[in-house]
């Protein structure tokens, strides 16, 4: 899994590319805490290039988003594959996440009640 960060509009973007396992979801909690040790609270992951997430990778996803609410912040999802997003789906997580189509849609839309 590679991990890279981009900042836009106020927001931490962190594209992710590769598989998001049991043997690497940890990198991506670390990106997630270290987001919150640099003070941004409104964080995007961005899954277009993920090709894989098993229980451990949605569980990272989980703990981050109430990680980012603790701080009165946001975490949004965006471009999950068709794999990605029936797993959301069938586990019931995909009320709990925010998700959008596109980076454009999740910049766009203001964070929690304030839509």
């Amino acid at each position: 899994m590679i991990i890279s960060r981009e900042e836009n509009k106020g927001f931490l973007i962190l594209h992710i590319e590769g598989e998001i396992d049991v043997y690497n979801a940890y990198e991506l909690r670390n990106e997630i805490n270290r987001a919150i040790e640099d003070k941004f609270y409104r964080v995007i992951i961005d899954l277009k290039n993920v090709s894989y997430i098993d229980s451990s990778g949605l569980g990272v996803l989980v703990s981050g988003v109430k990680t980012v609410m603790n701080h009165q912040g946001v975490l949004k999802l965006v471009e999950l594959n068709e794999k990605i997003r029936s797993l959301t789906k069938l586990t019931g997580l995909e009320k709990f996440f925010e998700i959008y189509d596109s980076l454009a849609d999740a910049m766009a839309e203001p964070p929690g009640d304030e839509a």
